[in-house]
């Protein structure tokens, strides 16, 4: 069985993490200034916000894809630090298959794959500091 390779060791994947939450953050409609004090900023259940730490990245957006479908997610945001070793051709014939509403964002740092977020929908950071999807 295929298993893709862990390329964001364990020990630093919490900076990672920070860094795609500051990202998320930024993208927020309601936005509240990040707390330098708080390390990772929580969400509503159904929203989960995923660091891709493989060397898989349509894997990844694929596994999520299926989660929401299986009904154990609402919402993902799928983080990519990695986005330069893929073509965005081909991340975004990766969307276009996903059996629910996706957007991505790509820029030279990040590939955020959000799965059941369209523009319909808005990224909100509520006055208990979770990030919440309306």
């Amino acid at each position: 069985m295929y298993t893709p390779k862990v390329i964001i060791p364990e020990g630093i994947q919490s900076q990672y993490k920070l860094m795609l939450y500051r990202i998320i953050i930024a993208l927020c409609e309601d936005k509240q200034p990040v707390n330098p004090f708080k390390s990772l900023y929580d969400t509503v259940d159904g929203l989960r916000i995923a660091l891709n730490t493989t060397n898989d990245l349509p894997g990844a957006i694929k596994h999520w894809d299926t989660e929401i479908s299986e009904g154990k997610y609402n919402y993902i945001i799928l983080g990519d630090p990695n986005p330069s070793g893929y073509k965005e051709s081909v991340l975004q014939k990766v969307m276009n298959e996903c059996s629910n509403p996706s957007s991505s964002l790509i820029n030279d740092e990040w590939f955020l794959a959000m799965i059941n977020i369209t523009n319909k929908n808005k990224l909100v950071v509520n006055k208990d500091l979770k990030i919440t999807i309306e």
